[in-house]
């Protein structure tokens, strides 16, 4: 693991896929919610998450084979927004199934606010303005 907390596991020893993992490990504490959302959620912009009791902390598995991709995402508290404005100016209109395997409360507002509970799914498009709002959350999806 890298000072970054940024790996690369050796697709070889992993049947040809790819396994890769960006955490806050070892980024200094008052660093970690910056790292986070400029290498995760850069596609959204940060409207509150929840530092104050301990510092920010979060988790991202990429696991990728030819034609398939797989990725886990564990985090304390993000509150972020991507608005139609960001739309146009980063061009990503990409779509990820999501399920919520652990969630106090969660939320998206995408054209209309739903509620997510642990085992709900959903789906985002990045296409269209998003808000989310989740407390310390664990989801799995896939980019489609």
């Amino acid at each position: 693991m890298s000072q970054s907390g940024n790996s690369v596991l050796d697709p070889a020893s992993h049947g040809g896929g790819q396994l890769a993992e960006l955490t806050t490990y070892g980024v200094p504490a008052g660093q970690r919610l910056a790292f986070w959302l400029d290498g995760v959620l850069k596609r959204m912009e940060p409207t509150a998450a929840s530092e104050a009791d301990r510092p920010f902390r979060a988790r991202l598995r990429r696991m990728s084979v030819e034609g398939a991709e797989l990725v886990e995402h564990v985090s304390d508290s993000v509150f972020a927004v991507r608005t139609a404005e960001r739309r146009r100016l980063d061009g990503c209109d990409d779509i990820s199934i999501d399920v919520m395997r652990h969630c106090q409360a969660a939320s998206i507002d995408h054209g209309g606010e739903q509620r997510l509970r642990s085992g709900d799914m959903c789906v985002v498009d990045y296409a269209q303005p998003i808000a989310v709002r989740r407390t310390r959350h664990a989801a799995i999806g896939s980019p489609a």
